[in-house]
């Protein structure tokens, strides 16, 4: 299974977080939070909006390279890992503590 996200426009990369999660290697367009969150070539896929040709390959090279897919889905679950919720929580709770340090 693979995902692809051929939008202009997206409000986040929520769609992106799920793929890390479940496992799943996608292709995007450069949309929303995109380029806060993945890294092009090793936690996902990225092409310019409306680059059909630059998608076309990207989407080439998630078919037939097994080890890129690989890197991929191993790099993205790591990165998911940074928006899980308990990591999120204790960011800002360590934050707000040091303030009344």
């Amino acid at each position: 299974d693979y995902y692809i996200i051929s939008s202009r426009a997206e409000g986040g990369p929520k769609a992106i977080l799920e793929c890390f999660a479940t496992r799943i290697p996608f292709v995007t367009t450069r949309i929303g939070m995109v380029d806060d969150v993945i890294v092009n070539g090793e936690n996902g896929l990225v092409s310019e909006i409306d680059d059909i040709d630059g998608l076309t390959n990207n989407i080439k090279s998630l078919i037939e390279d097994k080890t890129l897919r690989s890197r991929l889905v191993a790099n993205g679950l790591e990165t998911v890992k940074d928006y899980d919720w308990e990591n999120i929580v204790t960011k800002y709770y360590q934050k707000i503590y040091s303030r009344f340090l």
